[in-house]
């Protein structure tokens, strides 16, 4: 029977859909499409680009795009890109959408919504750097978000950061049923432990620390014991994660995709544990470090030339034959310290206070960006290495000049 429905949905969209659209096409070009539902990141990035350059090079003709969900990751962010496109949040839509995709993207009436590594190009990232966000609050959102705020006892002259933790119990609760594939790629995770130097820093400079993160290990103590208000643990709500990431001063992050809610709300993140040692934020102004890789032999950390030599800096590496490779060359991952981490944070304050690095720090941050990113089209701007880790650690990132 769902055979049978399939053909009849082909055949009707072949003889009947197909037509009408290009018949309406001298009026209005009806574009179908489907979003990314599963993860908050790929929602709000492959979205936002989307919006981003269409805002930017609008089509020729009065475009509508009719696009589908079912079961989004956020019901927030597809309610506030409803209000700049259609979207339907129907099961049977979507199902429609699939059933049918391959006949949709040899016409003019289909839209994609990629951001996969061939979309990393100096254009995008040069649309994301220079333009406004797609997305704005309403008043009754704005209220809302004071709201949550109130209960966190943040007034509303009080600024925050927000810190989250790549933790292996999301993925284990979320989709139980892979816990083999999780297994492969915990190794970027880190634990929420290490980032409390951080938030003391934080609130020693007259801010407040929000953890935030969905189905984490456990709930945190007491502010006064961690610096964190625990916001994932004891407040979380779809609406909340959106406004928090958006209204933040600095986002400090492992590498997940909730970053990508504060990029395309134009907040500066901070990225630690950045590995695979291909990754990086996406704006000028973002900041990370990249994790260690060591030897499982003696523990000593890899230079980072031999670990592009080895191919670990190749842009588009997949993160299983990531995993794998490292198990084969006898090395295992390492996650930053709390001090690096620290550090890190000392670099995003920087750029939160208006303040500008040395002009050694950011001719060394190029320096860097050439070596490492080399698999990036000449010109890409992205995130910068922290001054402070580079500094540090210059002697495994840059040994030849030690």
């Amino acid at each position: 029977m769902k055979q049978f429905v399939k053909f009849f949905l082909r055949v009707v969209t072949r003889v009947g859909v197909i037509p009408c659209l290009y018949i309406l096409s001298p009026f209005v070009i009806l574009k179908l499409g489907i979003l990314y539902n599963q993860r908050i990141g790929h929602i709000a990035i492959n979205t936002e680009m989307v919006m981003r350059r269409l805002r930017l090079i609008p089509p020729a003709r009065r475009t509508i795009i009719l696009a589908g969900v079912f079961d989004p990751a956020n019901e927030t962010l597809v309610r506030m890109y409803s209000r700049v496109f259609r979207i339907f949040v129907s099961r049977q839509y979507v199902r429609y959408l699939f059933a049918v995709s391959d006949i949709f993207e040899n016409t003019p009436f289909w839209e994609t919504f990629p951001w996969r590594p061939e979309q990393h190009t100096r254009e995008n990232f040069t649309i994301l750097n220079t333009s406004e966000p797609i997305l704005s609050f309403t008043a009754d959102e704005m209220r809302r978000g004071a709201e949550l705020l109130r209960q966190m006892d943040i007034g509303k002259d009080d600024w925050y950061a927000c810190i989250h933790a790549r933790e292996q119990s999301y993925f284990s609760k979320w989709r139980p049923e892979l816990a083999e594939h999780w297994g492969k790629v915990k190794f970027r995770n880190i634990e929420i432990d290490a980032f409390e130097k951080a938030a003391h820093r934080i609130t020693e400079s007259g801010g407040n620390a929000i953890r935030v993160g969905a189905l984490t290990d456990r709930v945190l103590g007491g502010r006064d014991e961690t610096r964190m208000i625990d916001y994932a643990g004891k407040f979380r709500s779809d609406f909340g994660d959106v406004y928090l990431l958006s209204h933040c001063r600095f986002f400090l992050c492992s590498n997940s995709g909730l970053n990508m809610v504060s990029t395309i709300f134009n907040r500066p993140i901070g990225i630690a544990n950045a590995i695979p040692l291909n990754s990086y934020p996406f704006h000028t102004y973002d900041l990370f470090i990249p994790g260690f890789v060591v030897s499982k032999e003696n523990g000593e950390p890899v230079p980072f030339p031999v670990l592009q030599d080895m191919g670990f800096f190749a842009g588009g590496a997949n993160l299983l034959t990531y995993s794998e490779r490292l198990h084969a060359e006898g090395l295992k991952p390492v996650g930053n310290s709390a001090e690096d981490i620290d550090d890190l944070c000392a670099d995003l304050l920087e750029i939160a206070n208006g303040n500008s690095f040395c002009v050694n720090a950011v001719e060394e941050q190029d320096a860097y960006h050439a070596k490492y990113f080399d698999f990036l089209e000449p010109g890409t701007q992205v995130g910068k290495i922290s001054p402070r880790f580079l500094y540090k650690y210059r002697h495994l990132i840059f040994p030849d000049t030690c």
